[in-house]
């Protein structure tokens, strides 16, 4: 069910919920933000669990339900005044995003989840919905860039394995990965759908929990598993140090969706040979494309 209504601005009442149009007026095509309430919150958090089991997944695995076991995953209290006040702060990005993200997402939901939920990490669902543990200020618009990166990523899946086996010759891995590092590995949303891809033929890259007695979201290491030879190494291979420097964070090489997200919106990611390869391909296919049309 869609309590967000389409027309007429302000406040006002659907199913005995109380819901804002976000933007106001007429629809308009291309990228909208809607701030969800807490009763709407949990409607699409519960459609996007079908979907995608992620929470289901988590209390499964030992490492990542302990990893959060003092995490409450549940929407924040959004007031009215709280809409109001963060409301021309997504208008503004909806504006200034990159031009690829105004046009092709569409209607993007804002769920403001408890503080602590997933140790403070924004994250996307499925149903283009960005979840942001609260905060009484807005995100970077960098975290906003990255987050929208990732609702394109789940909304063009085709687009992207393409873009990035021309890139950076790299694509979803089909074959098996050791148990013993299956369970070290911390579940990430953005990533569920395919969470293991093979860089140059030969090295996955694998999230773990850096203490397994106490394992925390936010302290992990990035294992490169070599599926030739079945070893893994915590040294970063020479062939994708070369391709995106080592002086990128850690989290960035644990899949190319999450380093596509970290260069496209980050300085220290635009001055790498992965983003200049990437906006050529990139440009490449748009033009390709456009002329096909």
């Amino acid at each position: 069910m869609h309590l967000l209504l389409q027309s007429g601005g302000g406040w006002l009442k659907t199913n005995k919920i109380y819901t804002f149009n976000n933007m106001g007026g007429k629809p308009s095509k291309g990228l909208r933000f809607f701030i969800c309430n807490e009763d709407e919150s949990l409607q699409v958090l519960d459609t996007a669990e079908r979907e995608d089991k992620y929470r289901e997944e988590c209390s499964e695995c030992a490492l990542n339900n302990k990893a959060r076991e003092r995490q409450i995953y549940k929407p924040y209290r959004t007031t009215i005044d709280m809409i109001e006040y963060f409301r021309p702060y997504y208008e503004s990005v909806a504006l200034s995003a990159p031009k690829r993200l105004r046009y092709e997402l569409g209607n993007v939901h804002i769920v403001y989840l408890s503080g602590n939920a997933d140790g403070g990490m924004p994250h996307t669902r499925p149903g283009n919905i960005i979840c942001l543990p609260y905060m009484d200020e807005p995100y970077p618009v960098n975290t906003v860039y990255h987050e929208l990166w990732h609702v394109h990523q789940r909304n063009y899946p085709l687009f992207w394995k393409d873009a990035l086996k021309r890139a950076w010759n790299c694509e979803p891995y089909e074959g098996a990965i050791p148990e013993e590092y299956e369970r070290l590995r911390r579940i990430n949303p953005d990533t569920m759908d395919e969470p293991y891809w093979v860089w140059n033929g030969s090295w996955v890259t694998i999230p773990v929990f850096e203490n397994i007695t106490k394992p925390s979201l936010r302290q992990t290491d990035i294992l490169f598993y070599n599926i030739h030879n079945g070893y893994h190494a915590r040294t970063m291979p020479r062939d994708i140090r070369e391709m995106f420097s080592d002086k990128l964070p850690a989290s960035a090489f644990e899949h190319p969706y999450e380093m596509a997200a970290y260069i496209l919106t980050e300085d220290s990611g635009n001055n790498t040979v992965a983003y200049n390869k990437l906006i050529e391909v990139i440009g490449k296919m748009a033009a390709n494309n456009a002329g096909g049309q």
